[in-house]
């Protein structure tokens, strides 16, 4: 574990957690011993009132200390991320190229506009401060058919083609659960929005709801994988740099198709393979440049033991962006949701791995689709695959379905 925790360049404190966990069971031991000692009291038959109440007193001291040790314990514990892959890039070297597929856009006759400049002249996209910062958008006309597209489609397909189990996901979960697939809305670095007063915080990404759905259950055998294709809103606190600040790259909320996947321990290294391979069907499907990465060690979240990213090419920030990513986490998350399996009856349960992959994470993918696929005339092709779920409309913009309207002016 210390291997993994300096392989990420992660401040998780190993020797404080075993510290903590060697302190805990010697209090435990001695909690034991009062109780055991306290019994043994009552059984006698002379006078132990005075002996008894001393006991008792110990007793609930040792057990109060014990509970904010544990819960110190559990603190920083829940720092500590999973096993990192002995073969992805080593901290400090870049990804590892494993696909490509396409290649950049060539714009013949004409200057094409950023995703920004087609907001602006398209009246279709709204950066506003009515939520208290630019990272929050509107779409209309076009672009909001287009994000609802992306939506269906990709549910569609990934539920169709896939087996994959659709599901609608909340906005707001315990933070216990937050904790437990390994986000930390209890530091001061975290990216999650905690709701004041309460236990509630918004979801950062539909892997914390569609993990947490089967928290506490041990499977049948027959049950194994369970594939799940979710839809919802993920909340962050996003930072990012001066060219990301603005735009659709980097927003507090946006939309997101997400997949996930709960399977036996020796299925956990093909599944993810297979992830990939259908998160490069989809994007290959809508006609996009993009080359999946093998992400090195400090660039992996606490809960994955091994993540790829795809990133597809987007011209305004002339290289690629990220859209989406596929993380095999083995059982760093069934432990701490107490998710487990049954390979025969009658034998003991263990615990499943799980896996997640994007679908579509949609204002990435709307980027990428203006950005990439603008034609001389002002309009934007639509991907094929997406044509059926906008009423046939096959470019966004075309003066044929544009409807005439009063333009609004947010400030960016």
């Amino acid at each position: 574990m210390r291997w993994s925790v300096a392989a990420r360049g992660s401040d998780a404190d190993v020797g404080l957690v075993l510290s903590l966990y060697r302190e805990s069971l010697a209090l435990k031991s001695e909690l034991d011993g009062l109780l055991h000692a306290r019994s043994e009291l009552a059984r006698s038959s002379r006078s132990v009132d005075e002996e008894g109440r001393k006991k008792k007193t110990q007793s609930i001291e040792t057990k109060s200390r014990l509970n904010e040790l544990r819960e110190r314990l559990y603190f920083e514990a829940s720092k500590l991320p999973n096993w990192v892959h002995p073969e992805i890039p080593k901290r400090g070297e870049p990804p590892r190229i494993v696909r490509e597929f396409g290649a950049r856009p060539v714009f013949e006759g004409f200057e094409p506009l950023t995703h920004l400049e087609l907001a602006t002249e398209k009246n279709c996209i709204f950066f506003s401060h009515l939520c208290g910062g630019s990272k929050f958008y509107y779409g209309k006309g076009d672009v909001a058919l287009l994000e609802l597209a992306l939506i269906n489609w990709a549910t569609t397909f990934v539920s169709s083609k896939y087996g994959f189990a659709p599901f609608t996901t909340p906005d707001l979960i315990s933070h216990s659960y937050v904790e437990a697939c390994g986000f930390q809305p209890r530091t001061e670095a975290t990216q999650v929005y905690a709701v004041q007063d309460s236990e509630l915080c918004l979801v950062g990404t539909q892997e914390i709801p569609l993990a947490s759905f089967y928290s506490n259950q041990i499977l049948p055998k027959s049950s194994l994988p369970i594939k799940m294709v979710g839809f919802g809103h993920c909340f962050r606190k996003e930072t990012g740099s001066t060219s990301e600040a603005r735009g659709l790259y980097r927003l507090h909320q946006f939309s997101k198709v997400e997949m996930f996947v709960l399977c036996r321990p020796e299925k956990a290294k093909k599944t993810h393979q297979e992830l990939l391979d259908i998160q490069c069907e989809l994007l290959q499907e809508l006609g996009l440049h993009f080359r999946a990465i093998d992400m090195p060690s400090d660039d992996l979240g606490a809960p994955a033991y091994r993540k790829y990213d795809i990133e597809t090419w987007m011209p305004y920030r002339d290289g690629y962006g990220e859209v989406t990513s596929c993380s095999n986490c083995l059982d760093y998350q069934s432990r701490r949701l107490n998710i487990r399996c049954r390979r025969e009856e009658g034998t003991s349960p263990e615990f499943v791995h799980t896996l997640n992959a994007t679908a579509v994470a949609v204002p990435r993918v709307i980027l990428s689709i203006l950005e990439n696929f603008q034609l001389a005339d002002g309009t934007v092709r639509v991907p094929e695959p997406l044509v059926p779920f906008m009423a046939n409309k096959t470019h966004l913009f075309s003066q044929r379905n544009s409807s005439a309207h009063t333009p609004l002016y947010f400030t960016q």
